[in-house]
């Protein structure tokens, strides 16, 4: 199971967007079984506030940071090993 691990807090508007943005990634690739999708609170503890408050929503897979802000769609297919259907041109 890939382990996609989202940092949010509570009243953050873009944290809303990337979690909504994650869950239509997962369910639109056909990830539901190979992909478990956790929600961490900065505040819950303290070490996730210290490196993730000024960034935050953060998304990391398997423990790696893939983007922070908004949803890196590119970097995140990269991380699961998928293809992500964009060409560069």
């Amino acid at each position: 199971m890939i382990e996609v691990v989202l940092f949010h807090k509570q009243d953050c508007d873009l944290c809303e967007q990337v979690l909504a943005e994650l869950q239509s990634f997962i369910q639109g690739h056909g990830l539901e079984r190979q992909v478990s999708l956790q929600l961490k609170d900065i505040l819950d503890r303290t070490e996730w506030y210290d490196q993730y408050s000024d960034r935050i929503p953060v998304v990391a897979v398997n423990g790696q940071v893939v983007s922070h802000y908004f949803l890196d769609e590119p970097a995140l297919c990269e991380a699961l090993g998928i293809d992500s259907g964009k060409t560069d041109r």
